[in-house]
């Protein structure tokens, strides 16, 4: 099995997790993706910040897994936000109304 690129820079400051992609969120990434997810959610005490200032498109399993990553922590009671996203990822967000769910600011 060849191996893929790490998908997240992932570091802990404060209580806050935060989670840099370094691919995009399309449908070839998204096992690789969930896996770390869940590798490394744990991890957020308070808060987990999603950085997309690396990624350049998104696809509709993208914005399940960012919702889906979204439901996790409010079961875990910490915050959620998204920063970086360019603005054609910030306009897809808003078709869906995703701002209106979490916070989610352009890069």
């Amino acid at each position: 099995m060849a191996s893929m690129s790490v998908p997240f820079d992932v570091s802990s400051t404060g209580g806050t997790l935060r989670l840099v992609a370094l691919v995009p969120l399309v449908a070839s990434n998204i096992a690789a993706l969930r896996a770390a997810l869940k590798e490394h959610l744990g991890a957020a005490e308070q808060a987990v910040l999603l950085d997309l200032g690396h990624v350049e498109l998104v696809d509709s399993l993208g914005i399940y897994l960012v919702v889906s990553l979204n439901k996790s922590c409010q079961e875990r009671q910490v915050s959620f936000s998204v920063a970086g996203a360019n603005a054609e990822v910030l306009r897809l967000f808003e078709f869906f109304g995703l701002n209106e769910v979490f916070d989610i600011r352009e890069g």
